[in-house]
């Protein structure tokens, strides 16, 4: 009989550290702390006279060329995530240009919660994390005891049902006596969906055949991508939740992605009403604490199904079968800012998938550009499901040409005759209404009498922003604020004269011409409070509201019955965003809010005002059709050489002094040219155009600048970034000016 052996032990750790350095960095253990990690342990590792934290993303068996340094301690006594997203984390630092160690960190729910007390030996801190609703567990004894579990019970449990929360006190023994060591207070989770779930529901024949592919792939155990192109109200999520069903019952798990919270809260309600308590809900949007919980509950595999939004594909479930991109074309997907590296949320879901040879559904009533080409291409299977359920028909579409547009006082009105009507006949028929505009706010711009300018940000090449709730001008950039009565910051002249409206200034109106109806507004301003946005959702759900006027929070994938009326207010306002795909965000925009209508048993109706009713996204969207949109889209992009035709990348650079800033743009630009003419085979490849200011040019006070790169090739864009890298880091004065790179950039401001 063969003897079972023990594996053979690593010899050190390859770790990614928390900094700003590409590659990991080895690291011997301790014996003490040897069996107590592994793969996806948090550690603390001495890092350039400091103490940092590390990820552990491999276990190295051959002899080290040299002494290591050692870990110094295991912050989290479980693996926080599993051997094969290793590669997905390395993929996203890769592709993305930033460092491994910074991308794992950003993808966590962040450190664990600690308590400390002082004993006889020295100091000696006690761990906790909260596992369920009903248990602590006391993980480890770090000090003078390394590794060894506490010998005496140190939990008590205290349920503040009236609070909603649990209290836990960690208890010790000393001496004889029992004394309170530390109290941890943690809020009982709630569905925060807005609607009540339904279903289930009798599929039509697309739904079948769309479900019957996606079910074959999945028994297949191997990687596969598809496209769900349904129309608005054709019934995808009934699709999602059977396909989630069938990937459950092979003991496999899956994620479902949502743009945003709310949808995302409301998701978790129809599928955990289908599916039972398996359901994990994990976004930015829930607190530390029940952010680890959550990660806790997964990686723990207490957790069949994880939903949220874009952070959730980050979810620790180690046999993931499924993942479900909703709304794939909403650029809430892309994360930017300085919290992470920017990715794009569904594209890195397709890698994942391939990785760990999942299947990828991607969903939309919209499809992007790019998603629709791979489709036409053969990268993804296309699914079609081009009628709503029930067969009922889609609404009427009317346009209203604002240049023609006058109220009686021969001004151009804000809600035209046409839409007031439609509100009238739609209020007193006892059925809902929802009007969209784009912009919050009460006036959008103030200008100056004297010289015509608006008045600006001073930390900011933005205008500012009059909410009348404040009494005061806001910067929806930085924050700035300031009092409606200041002098112009370029003449210092005093009179000031209010342009434009937003969903503020529409709310007061609309309150004016309808005093019998219930209006209510969904925004930024009004839904800043924890819990707000759901409240406003669930009162429009039950009919509680007549009226709910809303930027685009409103156009997600909600299904509100009585709503038979949608008016745009102002169709053109993203159509002149410096951007090449403003003309598919509008698209998208205007076909997903005319979708919320007309969804129960009367037809819907929407009204679309605008100053450019010829457009051909404005066409497009009146004759809810795609196509024809996707054609004249892709010809244009085609010509411009813009993705999905080619690789884009922009170097974003940016700095406290003007005259700094530009002058070291201006020599990496030139140093870059230089390159790409050594370059004699494939320098002609890679077009670089700039620099030249960001259509924001100052924002919190920096001075901004870019230059866009356009690639056919990936493999050699990204060659060329990381000789760009090499390049800037050499640059003399490359310090005093910040340098990112932004692969697949979707903010071009």
């Amino acid at each position: 009989m063969n003897e079972i052996t023990a594996p053979e032990p690593f010899s050190y750790l390859s770790i990614a550290v928390s900094a700003p350095v590409r590659e990991p960095f080895s690291y011997a253990v301790p014996e003490g702390l040897r069996s107590l990690v592994h793969i996806g342990s948090r550690v603390l590792v001495p890092f350039n006279r400091r103490r940092i934290t590390g990820y552990v993303v491999e276990e190295i068996f051959e002899t080290p060329v040299h002494d290591l340094k050692e870990i110094e301690d295991i912050l989290n006594p479980e693996p926080l995530f599993h051997p094969q997203m290793v590669s997905f984390f390395e993929w996203i630092a890769d592709y993305y240009r930033h460092p491994l160690g910074m991308t794992i960190h950003a993808s966590l729910p962040g450190e664990p919660f600690k308590s400390a007390m002082l004993t006889e030996k020295g100091k000696a801190f006690v761990e906790a994390r909260l596992f369920d609703s009903e248990e602590i567990r006391i993980l480890r004894w770090i000090g003078n005891n390394r590794g060894k579990k506490l010998p005496w019970p140190m939990k008590k449990i205290y349920p503040l049902q009236e609070k909603g929360c649990i209290r836990v006190e960690s208890r010790v023994k000393k001496g004889g006596k029992k004394g309170i060591l530390a109290r941890h207070t943690a809020t009982a989770l709630k569905n925060p969906g807005a609607m009540p779930p339904t279903g289930p529901h009798l599929l039509n024949p697309y739904q079948l055949k769309a479900l019957a592919q996606i079910k074959d792939q999945l028994d297949q155990g191997t990687f596969g991508s598809f496209l769900l192109y349904g129309v608005t109200g054709s019934g995808k999520t009934e699709v999602y939740v059977r396909a989630v069903e069938h990937v459950l019952q092979s003991g496999r798990q899956a994620i479902l992605m949502a743009p945003e919270i709310l949808l995302a809260g409301y998701l978790e309600g129809v599928f955990s009403a289908r599916l039972g308590e398996r359901v994990a809900l994990y976004h930015s949007g829930l607190s530390k604490s029940e952010r680890r919980y959550q990660w806790s509950r997964m990686a723990a595999g207490k957790v069949d199904l994880a939903i949220g939004a874009r952070s959730a594909l980050f979810a620790p479930l180690p046999r993931l079968g499924l993942i479900i991109v909703d709304e794939e074309h909403d650029t809430a997907y892309v994360q930017t800012g300085s919290a992470g590296p920017p990715y794009c949320a569904r594209d890195a879901a397709v890698v994942r998938a391939r990785l760990e040879s999942a299947v990828v559904v991607l969903g939309s009533g919209t499809p992007s550009v790019q998603s629709f080409q791979n489709a036409t291409d053969s990268r993804y299977h296309l699914l079609k499901m081009p009628e709503r359920v029930e067969q009922r028909p889609m609404p009427g579409m009317e346009i209203v040409d604002m240049r023609k547009a006058k109220d009686e006082r021969g001004k151009e009105p804000m809600i035209s005759a046409t839409l007031q009507k439609a509100l009238r006949e739609t209020l007193d028929a006892g059925n809902q209404s929802i009007l969209f505009l784009n912009r919050r706010g009460f006036h959008q711009i103030f200008l100056c009498r004297s010289c015509g300018r608006a008045l600006r940000c001073p930390n900011c090449d933005v205008s500012l922003t009059f909410h009348l709730n404040l009494n005061r001008l806001v910067c929806h950039y930085c924050g700035f604020t300031s009092p409606p009565n200041v002098p112009c910051n370029i003449c210092g002249g005093h009179s000031l004269k209010p342009f434009g409206f937003g969903t503020e200034k529409m709310e007061i109106e609309l309150n004016a011409l309808f005093p019998d109806a219930r209006i209510s507004r969904m925004d930024t301003d009004s839904t800043r409070k924890k819990g707000t946005a759901a409240g406003i959702l669930k009162d429009f759900a039950s009919e509680k509201t007549h009226i709910l006027v809303g930027t685009q929070m409103i156009t997600k994938g909600y299904d509100f019955p009585s709503v038979t009326l949608v008016g745009v207010v102002a169709a053109d306002l993203s159509l002149g965003f410096p951007d090449f795909r403003a003309g598919e965000r509008t698209f998208q925009l205007l076909s997903q809010v005319a979708g919320r209508a007309g969804r129960g048993d009367h037809k819907g109706k929407v009204i679309i005002q605008t100053f450019n009713p010829d457009h051909y996204v404005i066409q497009a969207a009146v004759k809810h059709d795609f196509n024809l949109f996707f054609e004249k889209e892709k010809n244009l992009r085609k010509q411009l050489r813009y993705p999905p035709f080619s690789n884009l990348a922009c170097l974003k650079l940016q700095g406290s002094d003007p005259a700094k800033t530009g002058a070291t743009v201006r020599e990496l630009g030139r140093r870059l040219r230089e390159m790409l003419k050594n370059w004699p085979t494939r320098g002609k490849e890679v077009q670089l155009l700039g620099p030249v200011a960001a259509p924001m040019a100052r924002l919190k006070r920096k001075f901004r600048w870019q230059l866009l790169i356009k690639c056919e090739s990936g493999s050699l864009l990204k060659h060329f970034l990381q000789e760009t890298e090499r390049v800037f880091d050499q640059m003399p004065g490359a310090n005093r000016v910040q340098f990112m790179v932004d692969v697949d950039p979707y903010d071009m401001l």
